[in-house]
C-alpha cells in the first residue's frame, strides 16, 4: 500500500515499496526478440510487531 499512498517525508520508503511492483511492468514493456512471460511475485499483508 505505501508505494501507492503519498506519505510525507518517506519518499524513500515509498520507492523501495514500489519497485517490486514498478520493475516487471517495466520490464513487460521492452521488446523481446520473442514472446516472453513476465511476473512479478510479492508476499501479500504480514502481522507484524510495529513500534510505536
Amino acid at each position: 500500500m505505501a508505494s501507492f499512498v503519498n506519505v510525507p517525508m518517506l519518499a524513500a520508503y515509498r520507492a523501495s515499496k514500489a519497485a517490486p511492483h514498478s520493475l516487471p511492468q517495466a520490464a513487460r514493456l521492452l521488446p523481446q526478440p520473442q514472446p516472453t512471460w513476465v511476473f512479478g511475485v510479492s508476499p501479500g499483508p504480514i502481522a507484524a510487531m510495529a513500534a510505536a
